[in-house]
């Protein structure tokens, strides 16, 4: 970049670190002096470079390294992973706070603490005694507090610089103080010295640290812990040997069987026009094509019939290409083949009809049909097509 786009960075920079902090990145200025270390003038001369040299350059200079793990890291080696070296232009800014929260979780801890705890950062960073007292139980579960000691040690061993360096640390420094000492002081009131008044200390603390990382949520380096990997296989075999053998001798006896049958006398397949949507076939003629099919096929309806569901569907798959034929089966003089209309919405009487009739209404029994006059029939569509209104009761002839 040119001396005036630098200098436009800088003034953008300086603004975020004087509110936040430092960059836990590689910077603009440390990437020049990546490029001399390895006798480069402009970043486009990088390409030229092996990666192989690139990384030993950014290893040995220092460059980039990283203090937060602010990624997700599926971590599938059971152990600690070295945290990333990334460059960025404007970067999320290093916190100390963040950084106690990353180092007392999973994987910079040996047990699978996953998820950290506010008290983590009132004990490290602000150094108040009575969280570490209400951090016991997870203490004992997950045996972390050496981890927890080093960063109250890192906290306690910062200067006043750290601490005056930005808002942000002005803020922490701030709330260290509401800690209460170690010893109390001649004097003080008991009121000031009991667990209850610890207490309200500890709480005010939290949520006055709370607002500062919401201020500060987009600048602020957020951390994260490693995620765990697990590892599963593709499919599962049920382990008994005894039940593949049994499925292989059952294909084998099958394809045996199926060899040794004959299909001269088998029925004809469904016609094409009732195996395809009904909209498609819009002829006036479908109804008396696919009935007079039906009468011809008495034992392909009376295995239809057997195997008909206990319930009918909601309508009959016929349904739309007999909307047009309607209105002319209402006619008086409608032929008594139209007054076997309606789909009944229970299952139909298990009772055979005559041997005769089987076969003429075998379409309307296959789809859960009724005749006109039964009780349990309501109106809608089936093949045989809808019913009279003035057909109440079965027609002669």
């Amino acid at each position: 970049m040119d001396e005036a786009t630098t200098a436009a960075w800088r003034q953008v920079d300086d603004t975020v670190r004087a509110f936040v902090g430092e960059a836990d990145n590689l910077t603009l200025p440390e990437l020049g002096r990546r490029l001399t270390d390895l006798g480069l003038e402009r970043g486009v001369q990088l390409a030229d470079v092996e990666d192989a040299k690139i990384a030993d350059a950014i290893l040995q200079g220092g460059y980039g390294a990283e203090q937060i793990a602010s990624q997700l890291v599926i971590n599938g080696t059971g152990g600690e992973l070295p945290l990333n070296r990334s460059f960025l232009l404007w970067g999320q800014r290093y916190v100390i706070d963040s950084h106690a929260f990353g180092n007392v979780t999973w994987a910079r801890t040996e047990a699978k603490r996953m998820m950290p705890d506010p008290l983590d950062v009132t004990f490290s960073v602000l150094g108040n005694n009575t969280a570490g007292a209400l951090l016991a139980p997870q203490i004992a579960e997950y045996d972390y507090q050496g981890d927890l000691a080093a960063m109250r040690a890192l906290a306690d061993a910062h200067g006043e610089a750290f601490w005056q360096a930005n808002l942000y640390n002005l803020w922490l420094g701030a709330l260290r103080m509401l800690s209460p000492p170690a010893t109390t002081p001649e004097g003080v009131p008991a009121v000031f010295t009991g667990e209850a008044f610890s207490r309200r200390l500890l709480n005010t603390q939290l949520a006055s640290w709370a607002e500062l990382r919401h201020d500060t949520l987009l600048y602020a380096k957020q951390s994260y812990t490693d995620g765990a990997a697990c590892e599963f296989p593709d499919a599962y075999v049920e382990p008994v040997p005894e039940v593949w053998q049994a499925i292989a001798d059952f294909g084998t006896r099958g394809r045996a069987l199926v060899e040794t049958l004959t299909f001269e006398d088998a029925l004809e397949p469904l016609p094409e026009a009732l195996a395809r949507e009904p909209q498609l076939y819009p002829s006036p003629n479908l109804r008396e094509l696919t009935l007079t099919w039906f009468d011809e096929q008495p034992l392909l309806v009376e295995w239809m019939r057997d195997l008909a569901p206990a319930a009918p569907p909601r309508s009959c798959p016929l349904r739309r290409a007999h909307r047009s034929e309607t209105r002319s089966a209402r006619s008086p003089a409608a032929p008594a083949r139209a007054t076997v209309a309606r789909c009944s919405s229970t299952p139909f009487s298990p009772t055979p009809p005559s041997s005769t009739a089987r076969a003429a209404r075998g379409a309307a029994q296959t789809w859960g049909c009724a005749t006109a006059g039964s009780r349990r029939s309501h109106p809608g569509f089936c093949p045989r097509g809808p019913a009279p209104k003035s057909s109440t009761r079965r027609t002669s002839g």
